[in-house]
């Protein structure tokens, strides 16, 4: 697979162990994520490039790559990754996007901590028209249940700016077309409180990274 040499390993427990231990380990005011739910052993495929489909059930995910994840939540970890990757048993939208992945983690699981997305430029990388458009993929996202939208693809700050505003404008015109709830925002919102809190303050504003 594309992320075995980022992995803990290959079989469930050994992940499931050295997950433990990297939670146990943390220092204080760092907030651990674990990724790529729900999981990018399921393919061999490079996500930056293509979505990653899975290449196995529902079922087998469940008995296998799922158990690593649950280990972490049940140890309240502070915030899951969700990967772009398709598990067509359960969702035709990489997870990311995905609804029924955000139910699952929170309905089923008990999840409470922080959802976050991997790179939304890597779904405008796979080439598919349905995902070029990066702020109709912060919408979708949001909509799902996702706290956190992570994104790379600004070239510079200026560029980066206009992709940060153009995703921020697209949530804000859904809720107030009704489309996600204000609720929902509100949750979410302090969810990332919550983390940022206990990381011991308030993040910096984007800064201009390229003048240091």
């Amino acid at each position: 697979a594309y992320i075995h040499t980022r992995s803990f390993g290959t079989d469930v427990a050994t992940v499931t162990s050295h997950v433990n231990a990297a939670l146990a380990g943390a220092v204080e005011g760092v907030g651990v994520a674990v990724k790529h739910f729900p999981g990018h052993g399921v393919t061999t495929v490079d996500t930056h490039e293509s979505l990653g489909q899975a290449e196995t059930s529902f079922a087998g995910w469940r008995d296998d790559h799922a158990q690593p994840f649950r280990s972490a939540i049940d140890q309240d970890v502070a915030v899951v990754m969700f990967g772009h990757l398709v598990f067509s048993d359960l969702d035709n939208q990489p997870a990311s996007l995905s609804g029924t992945w955000v139910d699952l983690v929170r309905q089923q699981w008990g999840y409470t901590g922080v959802i976050a997305t991997d790179d939304l430029s890597m779904l405008e990388g796979s080439g598919l028209p349905e995902y070029r458009d990066v702020s109709a993929n912060a919408v979708t996202a949001v909509s799902a249940g996702v706290d956190l939208l992570i994104d790379s693809g600004g070239r510079d700050a200026q560029s980066a700016r206009e992709r940060l505003s153009a995703s921020v404008d697209a949530v804000a015109a859904a809720v107030e077309a009704g489309d996600i709830p204000v609720a929902q925002i509100d949750q979410s919102a302090v969810r990332v409180f919550h983390l940022r809190q206990s990381l011991g303050g308030v993040a910096r504003p984007l800064e201009d990274t390229e003048s240091g």
